[in-house]
């Protein structure tokens, strides 16, 4: 099983947050483990993190991906551990894929995205890798309420279709 989170290996991502958050479930969940695709200047530090927390073998670092609609077709769940976020694009393919997904609830993005415990769960940013650990225990332990979150996950597709995005705009410039 496979947790995906993706971007760029910069501070506000804080994929250390998310590192320490598997940490704390990786030994509950022995067939589950992280991908984190993307490259920057956070790389090093967080291979350091890996071999100081002994997950060489359960963490992967693929780097940067050509083809995201595989990982996301391979992907259990997908986790935006972002400190700040506008539109954030990866959690809306995401959730297209019909991924569960585990968010920091930024002041912007991912609650226009995210309704909590239905289509998602969003994490109070104040609860660091507490909240996303919790929120990740929830989701893999849980099928049932994985499977649902799943296929509630897709309706984003229609919120954010072309024709629905189109009309809000003929809206704005038509007023």
């Amino acid at each position: 099983k496979v947790i995906l989170a993706s971007g760029r290996m910069h501070k506000y991502k804080q994929f250390d947050v998310l590192l320490r958050a598997f940490l704390q479930i990786k030994d509950k969940y022995l067939d589950w483990d992280l991908v984190i695709l993307g490259d920057g200047e956070e790389r090093d530090s967080l291979n350091l993190m890996l071999v100081d927390f002994e997950m060489t073998e359960r963490v992967y670092f693929p780097g940067r991906v050509g083809n995201m609609s595989e990982w996301y077709k391979r992907a259990d769940l997908f986790v935006l551990s972002s400190l700040l976020e506008g539109f954030p694009n990866v959690l809306l393919e995401a959730m297209g894929y019909g991924l569960p997904c585990i968010s920091f609830d930024c002041d912007t993005g991912p609650r226009d995205m995210i309704q909590d415990g239905v289509n998602g769960i969003l994490v109070n940013p104040n609860e660091k890798e507490l909240g996303l650990s919790k929120a990740m225990n929830t989701i893999i332990s849980n099928e049932k309420f994985r499977s649902n979150i799943s296929i509630d996950s897709i309706l984003i597709r229609d919120k954010y279709s072309i024709d629905k995005v189109m009309l809000q705009w003929d809206e704005v410039l038509n007023s």
